[in-house]
């Protein structure tokens, strides 16, 4: 996932939304995006987001 990131432009990623696989592996992820610049989203089950 990291290396299909690094080719975006972080500043056109408005957020990338972790829904699939366990909370811990879900969290590990969450920090590797964080440290890679990104804005990550764990959101809790039943949760609604809005998609701009």
């Amino acid at each position: 996932m990291l290396e299909y990131l690094n080719c975006q432009d972080i500043s056109k990623v408005k957020k990338i939304i972790l829904v699939h696989g366990e909370y811990d592996t879900q969290l590990e992820w969450a920090e590797k995006l964080e440290n890679a610049g990104f804005k990550d989203i764990i959101p809790e089950m039943g949760d609604e987001l809005e998609l701009e």
